[in-house]
């Protein structure tokens, strides 16, 4: 996540400039050859695109156009969108881009032609200049391997020296014109910037619109998701990596579902009166208003402020309720992978034969044996839980928050990785469901859309937690008898020691 204020300058020429202006944006529209690219894909990186760009039939298409019929690919590509607030325009038609907040500005749309033009252009310095055969090979192998932006950039780095000799050679290829939109502000001011930067997420979102954009997209580019992020990437930076942030980016954790799971925390908070926390059955059957809740919650008066942080544009939670919540999930996450792993042992722990479950089957034939979140193998032969057993047992570890009572802030009773790991706790809890999966037929929908599941796992975990607590108040009270009873020892040898 990058919170940095530093700028990065990049400069472009457009070819066949046209100016509008209208309102408060300026654009500027014409062509930029493939060669005059490199600069931008130089500094440049696809955080302010909503989509992350792979290599696909697509860019492959894109390659086949620059390379064989050049003198079609403006016709044939919508090009690139480019967002700045700050800029310079000289004579030539080239310009500088002060490019502060690289989440808002930068390559807006058209990361797929960028990233297929850096493709073919690495290509281009491969063969730059090299007579051995065997090393071309090689580098083309390892080449034809980068499927996405962030393994092209570490290629781009490596091949840096010839692709800036790129710039200075022309060919048919090398010169293909690229279609290119450059939005700025109208008023080069502070308060022009201000303004550029408040309504250029929404233009991003319009001129993407040819490919759905998921919420959770233009929700993490507006910074809803800043503070779990920081929580994450300081407690967790396994899962941080691996979430998928925004559409296409790589990673295999699911961000819908670990905003669900964000619930069992949030659930706990003293929310405003105008919101409600996730019911269990909601996080399992719809994701996606798990989402829309988070969402509405974080923009909530009372929970966060939007904020600009260096130059860019955040959600700082004031809340500190909230903020304990959000600082809980990473324990969450480490706890439902316990449940997760353990699930078909601490069943059978109460005389069943999990893996004789056809649903059970099911999901270990079409899931990977991975867990969840730390992505950490697990045995080949683990009969997997389906999500619809998971998540009541998940939803259980609310009752293991507590609110302080001085400060108000959530904590745990007692630490969910703890209670899990202890395999009695996991078979007695999973043992209070066996019952209603039986009447459910063993249906994990029903299973995870029945309140009632919720109910008996939080009420199994209540009376747990109500025994732990007992054994710890009476455990306290007997070391205190013992001290006490230490202290007359003592006293009592020290009388005696007096008197003699």
């Amino acid at each position: 996540m990058n919170m940095s204020s530093v700028s990065t300058e990049v400069n472009v020429k457009i070819e066949r400039l046209e100016e509008r202006t209208l309102g408060d944006l300026r654009r500027f529209s014409g062509f930029i050859k493939v060669r005059g690219m490199v600069d931008l894909i130089t500094n440049l990186d696809l955080e302010a695109n909503p989509r992350s760009a792979k290599r696909s039939s697509v860019t492959a298409d894109i390659i086949d156009t620059i390379t064989e019929t050049p003198e079609f690919y403006p016709f044939k590509s919508k090009g690139i969108l480019i967002g700045a607030a700050e800029y310079m325009k000289y004579d030539d038609d080239c310009f500088t881009l002060t490019i502060r907040n690289p989440r808002l500005e930068g390559i807006l749309d058209g990361g797929h032609n960028t990233l297929a033009i850096a493709l073919y252009l690495l290509g281009e310095a491969i063969a730059l200049n090299n007579r051995d055969y065997s090393e071309v090979s090689k580098l083309r192998k390892e080449l034809r391997k980068v499927k996405t932006w962030s393994q092209m950039k570490e290629k781009w780095q490596e091949m840096l020296p010839k692709l800036q000799l790129l710039k200075t050679m022309p060919s048919a290829s090398r010169d293909a014109l690229v279609p290119v939109e450059l939005l700025v502000p109208n008023v080069a001011s502070e308060a022009g910037r201000e303004k550029f930067l408040n309504n250029i997420l929404d233009i991003c979102a319009a001129r993407n619109n040819n490919v759905q954009l998921k919420e959770e997209t233009i929700a993490n580019q507006s910074g809803v998701f800043d503070y779990l992020k920081r929580v994450l990437e300081e407690r967790r930076p396994d899962v941080y990596r691996n979430v998928v942030w925004k559409t296409n980016e790589s990673g295999e954790i699911d961000l819908r579902f670990l905003i669900a799971l964000t619930w069992i925390s949030l659930g706990a908070v003293d929310l405003p009166a105008d919101l409600r926390p996730l019911p269990g059955t909601a996080a399992y059957g719809s994701k996606g208003a798990a989402f829309k809740r988070f969402d509405m919650l974080i923009r909530h008066k009372e929970v966060a402020e939007e904020r600009t942080d260096g130059n860019e544009k955040t959600w700082e939670i004031i809340n500190p309720q909230v903020e304990s919540a959000l600082k809980m999930v990473p324990q969450i996450l480490e706890a439902y992978d316990l449940i997760y792993a353990n699930y078909q042992d601490a069943y059978n722990a109460n005389g069943g034969k999990f893996g004789r479950i056809v649903e059970v089957k099911t999901e270990s034939n079409r899931k990977d044996h991975i867990a969840p979140f730390s992505r950490e193998q697990l045995d080949d032969d683990l009969c997997i839980a389906p999500a619809g057993y998971m998540m009541p047992v998940a939803y259980g570890m609310r009752e293991l928050i507590q609110k302080n009572p001085e400060t108000g802030l959530l904590e745990w009773a007692i630490d969910p990785v703890e209670f899990f790991s202890n395999k009695d706790n996991l078979a007695q809890v999973i043992g209070s469901l066996k019952g209603i999966l039986r009447d459910a037929d063993y249906d994990p929908q029903r299973l995870g859309k029945n309140e009632s599941s919720y109910a008996q796992v939080a009420n199994t975990i209540k009376a747990m937690r109500l025994e732990f607590e007992n054994q710890r108040t009476a455990s306290e009270a007997q070391e205190k008898v013992i001290a006490a009873e230490e202290k007359i020892k003592q006293l009592e040898a020290q009388l005696a020691a007096l008197k003699g």
